[in-house]
């Protein structure tokens, strides 16, 4: 994942908006930002691999996110 936000949405959960770069996706997307329920991601590694952020979509004013912690 490439991260871009991170925050609490309007119902007090942490979430996390980040563009999956690989692996395995339900909904077939990756090279897209998409909202990640914290609680819920598994099998996350870290890599010492930085990123450049470049999603020309991406809004640092995340609607999705009532209070955000930190973003890009």
């Amino acid at each position: 994942m490439a991260p871009y936000c991170h925050g609490v949405n309007a119902r007090g959960v942490e979430m996390l908006r980040a563009i999956q770069v690989a692996g395995e996706s339900r909904s077939r997307g990756l090279g897209f930002g998409k909202l990640w329920v914290v609680s819920e991601i598994e099998n996350l590694r870290i890599v010492a691999r930085p990123f450049v952020a470049n999603d020309p979509n991406y809004n640092p004013n995340d609607s999705a996110m009532q209070r955000i912690h930190c973003r890009v």
